[in-house]
């Protein structure tokens, strides 16, 4: 594989480059930021191959958050309280699917394997690029916080575990785990509102579709 035929996504870019690069550049045994105006074409190259694997561990550490974060915001008790919207729109995209099921053929639509949010990504995907355009978007901002949230706590760790190696912006740990912590209210929100684009989208994109059926059976 040639240099320029490595392509990434805008997801891969924002959840795994970026944070990738922030870890090398915050570390001062990295020599990343200091000789970055010295390296040439193919060095720079490894230097993203490194951000990009650096990045990698970053994000599927990170994503174990979305085992707590996920099951949170689709609780009972977090749509009671805090998210009526979102319950709302998710009962309409529920009701929505069952109905595209059933013009299917699909023969039990209450036992569907997978959850509204999932069926309606999926279909979105295939279907409406300029939905999937919108939800990338918001989910690329939530993932590259997300994996701010690993990469900060590893900094933080490593001043702990070698107090002389600190990090190059001297913030020291409690200002690592602010970050940290900042990071992952970001993550979660974009998360929140990740949900309610999908349910909206997929509503949206349902009503639109049964309307031009009925149009074209008048």
């Amino acid at each position: 594989m040639k240099p320029q035929e490595f392509l990434i996504g805008i997801r891969d870019f924002f959840a795994v480059i970026i944070p990738g690069a922030t870890l090398l550049f915050l570390l001062p045994i990295t020599p990343v930021a200091k000789q970055l105006p010295k390296l040439d074409g193919l060095a720079l190259f490894g230097a993203g191959i490194a951000a990009y694997l650096v990045g990698s561990v970053a994000s599927g550490i990170g994503s174990l958050l979305d085992l707590a974060v996920d099951p949170a915001l689709e609780s009972e008790g977090f749509r009671k309280h805090l998210g009526r919207k979102l319950k709302a729109r998710e009962s309409l995209a529920r009701s929505l699917r069952d109905e595209t099921l059933r013009m299917a053929d699909y023969p039990a639509p209450d036992d569907h394997p997978e959850s509204v949010k999932s069926f309606w990504w999926s279909y979105l995907r295939l279907n409406c690029p300029a939905a999937i355009a919108e939800l990338d978007r918001i989910e690329a901002t939530s993932k590259l916080f997300r994996s701010l949230v690993a990469v900060f706590l590893a900094c933080a760790v490593l001043y702990f575990i070698w107090p002389r190696l600190g990090c190059r912006l001297h913030i020291g740990p409690g200002g690592l785990v602010l970050a940290a912590a900042t990071s992952f209210l970001f993550y979660a929100s974009g998360r929140f509102v990740f949900l309610n684009a999908v349910y909206r989208l997929g509503a949206a994109y349902a009503l639109s579709i049964g309307r031009d059926q009925s149009k074209d059976g008048r």
